[in-house]
C-alpha cells in the first residue's frame, strides 16, 4: 500500500527520519565533544631549523578531560623516502595530563614533521615544518633568562641589497674552503632539557645560565656524552654560578677551587679581543687554571676565558656573567665568541654521528657510495701499511648481492632459444607431441631448480643476527656512546619483532642505499624500543641504532713530547684485552661539498700512525709516534685516537626468534691534546 494514503506509514517514516537525524546528531556531538575534551600541544624544545641527521626534539602535552581513552601518539618525519614511525601508546584517563619527549631526527630530504593522536575522533593532527641546513650552529641557553643573545645576529652573514640582475652559479670552493654559518638562538628552562645525548645532536653550542643548578644527574650524563661527541659547553661564572658546584661538571672546567670576588681589571680581556673594555666592576669566579687548560685571557691565577677539552667536544669557562651589567649588550661579546666559540664548531656533533653510524652497515665486498664523493672517508682509517687494521672489514656468513641480472638472462635465453624450440622438435620427430602438456612443466622446474640452486645454501644457513658497533668513549670515562649496524638474515617470511632495548634512535636508511628493500621504519616507544618487520623468504635488513652504555671500567691515555716525538701511554682498565689496537694523531679538518645539491663534511686527517700490541686487563703498553716537522693547526683540533677489538661487549639486538647472534664491536677512545705538544 502507498505509503503516501497511509497516515501510519507517514508517521513511521517521520520517526525514522527523525532518528537517523538524532543518531547523527548525536554522533557528530560525540566527535565535537571528545575533540574539546582532548587536547594536544606540540612545542619544539630547540626550534625548527636543524642540522641534517640532527634531532628535533618535540616536547608533546596531552590532556583529557572526557572520559578514559586509550590512545597512540604517532611522530612521523615526512622524507621522500626512508619514512619513520615512532609509536608511543598513550592511555589516557579521565583528568589526565601527560607530557612526551619524542625524538624524531630530521634527514637532508625532510621537509615536515606530523604529530597524530590516534585513538580520538576526529584525529588531533598537528604538522610542523622543518628546514634543515648545514650551515646553521644551534645555541642553547640552559636555564632562567630569556633574551640576551642577541647579539649573535652580528656573526651572521647581514643581507646586502643590489639590483636584480640573472643569479650566477654558486662558487664552490675547493675542499678546506671555509663554509659560511648561522647562528641560531634558542632558551630552554633546565626542567625542559631532554636528558637523552641523542637529543642533542642538533646543537652545537650549550651556555649555562642561573638557574642551570637545577639539572638532573640524568640531564648531565648526557650533557658530558655530548660533549665527548664534539659538543661546546659555555660555563659562565659570577655570583649567581651556583652549577659549578655540580659533581657533574666541576671535573670538566679548566678552573678549579673557585672562587668569588668582584673584579674591574679588564686590560686583558680588552687587549686579546681589540676592543674597549667594560667600564664597570663586576663579581667573577676566578680559581686555578688546571695543566690541561688553554688560556685565552687572564691571568694561570685568575683565568677570565679559558678552555679544556674533553673527548671531541671542549668546555669553554667565562669568568663573569653574560646577562648581567656590564656585560649585557658588551660589544666584545661577539668577539668573543668569534675567537673562543667559533673555532669549536667547524665540525657539528650531526656531522660526526653520521660519519661514525654510516661505515657500520658495511661488509667485506660493499664500497659505500659516499666515496665516490669524498675521497678521503670521514672517520680515521690507518693506512694500509698499517697491519691488522681494527677498521678492517668483518666477512659475512652470505652474499650481500642477489644472482646478477647478467646471469639470469642468459639462463633465460637458453631456455628459450633452446630448450623449448628443441623440446617441441624432438615431440615433433617422434611424433609424441601429445606428452607435451607433461614436459613442458617439467623443464620448467628444472629450469627454477637450476636458476635458484644459488641460494639453496641460504635455507640451510638458519637466521642470522649481525651487529657492528662502535663504542665512542673518553679517555678515563666509564659512559661512553654506542654507534651500531645491524644486519639481519631471515631465513623465512613472516611477522619478526627487533628489541633495540634502551636506544635514543634507531634508523633504517641513512646514506640513500636501498640493497637492503625496505626504508621505511616503524618503532614502538616505551621502556626499551622496538621494531615489527614483516619481511618474506630469504630477506636481509640493515638498521642502524645508537644508544649510551656504561662500560666496566675504562682506558686511561697518556703523553708526553719527547723532542720531534710523542709518547703514548695506553692503560687497559676494562675487564677484556684490547686487541688489533691502533694509536693516531689525528687533525680533524672541515671540507666544502664538491656538488652545490651535497652537504659540507669533514675529514680527520692522521699526522701518525701505530699499531699496538695486545693489552691485557690491568696492563699498559707504549708506543712512539712521530711529530710532523711542519706546523701544527690549533691545539684544539689534536686528539688521539686509539681503537681496538673487544670481544667482551654484546650489542646485538634481540630478535624473537632463534638466531645466529654475533658482536663485531672496535672500541674508540679519544683523548685531546694539551695546547703544549703543539708549540
Amino acid at each position: 500500500m502507498n505509503s503516501s494514503l497511509n497516515p501510519c506509514g507517514k508517521v513511521v517514516d517521520t520517526m525514522r527520519m527523525t532518528l537517523i537525524v538524532l543518531m547523527i546528531g548525536a554522533f557528530a556531538l560525540a566527535a565535537a565533544g571528545q575533540r574539546g575534551l582532548v587536547e594536544m600541544e606540540v612545542r619544539p624544545l630547540f626550534g625548527t631549523t636543524v642540522p641534517s641527521y640532527g634531532c628535533l626534539p618535540l616536547k608533546i602535552s596531552i590532556r583529557n578531560d572526557g572520559p578514559s581513552l586509550d590512545t597512540t601518539l604517532v611522530v612521523e618525519p615526512a622524507r621522500w623516502r626512508g619514512m619513520r614511525r615512532h609509536l608511543f601508546p598513550l592511555p589516557l584517563p579521565t583528568g589526565s595530563r601527560k607530557e612526551i619527549v619524542a625524538l624524531p631526527f630530521v634527514m637532508s630530504g625532510t621537509t615536515t614533521v606530523s604529530v597524530r593522536l590516534e585513538g580520538v575522533r576526529p584525529v588531533l593532527e598537528k604538522t610542523l615544518s622543518v628546514a634543515p641546513s648545514e650551515s646553521v650552529r644551534l645555541v642553547v641557553a640552559v636555564g632562567d633568562e630569556i633574551g640576551g643573545l642577541e647579539w649573535l645576529q652580528k656573526l651572521n652573514p647581514q643581507p646586502v641589497t643590489t639590483p636584480t640582475l640573472p643569479r650566477a652559479p654558486t662558487p664552490i670552493g675547493p675542499p678546506g674552503a671555509p663554509v659560511p654559518t648561522e647562528w641560531r638562538w634558542v632558551y630552554c628552562r633546565p626542567e625542559d632539557l631532554p636528558d637523552k645525548t641523542a637529543a642533542l645532536t642538533g646543537v652545537s653550542v650549550l651556555v649555562l645560565g642561573t638557574g642551570a643548578e637545577r639539572l638532573s644527574t640524568r640531564q648531565w650524563r648526557a650533557i658530558r656524552r655530548w660533549i665527548a661527541l664534539g659538543g661546546v659547553l659555555v660555563v659562565p661564572g659570577g655570583s649567581a654560578a651556583i652549577y659549578l658546584r655540580h659533581a657533574a661538571l666541576a671535573p670538566l672546567l679548566p678552573v678549579q677551587n673557585w672562587r668569588t670576588r668582584q673584579w674591574s681589571d679588564w686590560v686583558t680581556l680588552s687587549r686579546w679581543l681589540g676592543t674597549p673594555a667594560p667600564k664597570e666592576p663586576a663579581f667573577i669566579t676566578v680559581g686555578d687554571l688546571t695543566p690541561d687548560a688553554q688560556l685565552f685571557a687572564g691571568t694561570p691565577q685568575a683565568p677570565l676565558v679559558a678552555m679544556r677539552a674533553h673527548g671531541y667536544g671542549s668546555v669553554l669557562f667565562v669568568a663573569f656573567n653574560l646577562w648581567d651589567k656590564p656585560f649585557r649588550g658588551w660589544q666584545g661579546l661577539p668577539e668573543l665568541w668569534k675567537r673562543a666559540v667559533v673555532p669549536l664548531t667547524k665540525v657539528t656533533v650531526a656531522q660526526r654521528w653520521a660519519s661514525w653510524l654510516l661505515p657500520l652497515g658495511e661488509w667485506q665486498g660493499w664500497q659505500p657510495a659516499r666515496y665516490r664523493y669524498y675521497p678521503t672517508p670521514p672517520y680515521p682509517i690507518p693506512p694500509s701499511s698499517v697491519s691488522p687494521s681494527p677498521f678492517q672489514l668483518p666477512p659475512l656468513p652470505f652474499r650481500l648481492e642477489l644472482p646478477s641480472l647478467a646471469n639470469i638472462a642468459v639462463m633465460m635465453g637458453i631456455y628459450f632459444a633452446f630448450i623449448v624450440p628443441l623440446s617441441y622438435i624432438l615431440l615433433r620427430r617422434f611424433r609424441r607431441l601429445d606428452v607435451h602438456w607433461l614436459t613442458a612443466p617439467i623443464l620448467a622446474v628444472a629450469f627454477v631448480f637450476l636458476v635458484g640452486r644459488a641460494t639453496f645454501w641460504l635455507y640451510q644457513l638458519g637466521t642470522q643476527n649481525l651487529t657492528r658497533g662502535l663504542v665512542i668513549l673518553a679517555a678515563g670515562e666509564r659512559d661512553s656512546y654506542l654507534f651500531a649496524g645491524t644486519t639481519l638474515f631471515i631465513q623465512q617470511s613472516g611477522a619478526y619483532q627487533v628489541d633495540f632495548g634502551e636506544a635514543e634512535g634507531v634508523f633504517a636508511q641513512l646514506d640513500g642505499d636501498e640493497l637492503f628493500g625496505e626504508t621505511g621504519l616503524t618503532t614502538q616507544e616505551g621502556a626499551s624500543v622496538t621494531t615489527p618487520l614483516f619481511v618474506p623468504n630469504l630477506s636481509f635488513r640493515l638498521l642502524y641504532f645508537v644508544k649510551p652504555i656504561t662500560l666496566n671500567g675504562t682506558v686511561a691515555i697518556q703523553s708526553k713530547r719527547q723532542g720531534h716525538r710523542l709518547v703514548v701511554t695506553v692503560t687497559n682498565l676494562l675487564p677484556f684485552p684490547l686487541k688489533e689496537g691502533c694509536c693516531q694523531l689525528v687533525h680533524v679538518q672541515q671540507v666544502s661539498p664538491p656538488e652545490p645539491w651535497m652537504s659540507a663534511g669533514f675529514q680527520v686527517l692522521p699526522f701518525s700512525t701505530t699499531t699496538l700490541p695486545i693489552v691485557e686487563p690491568n696492563q699498559s703498553a707504549t708506543v712512539t709516534l712521530p711529530l710532523p716537522s711542519y706546523p701544527f693547526p690549533t691545539a684544539t683540533s689534536l686528539h688521539l685516537w686509539v681503537t681496538a677489538q673487544v670481544d667482551g661487549i654484546d650489542i646485538t639486538p634481540n630478535l624473537n626468534t632463534s638466531a645466529h647472534r654475533k658482536s663485531y664491536v672496535t672500541l674508540g677512545v679519544v683523548k685531546p691534546l694539551t695546547p703544549s705538544v703543539g708549540r
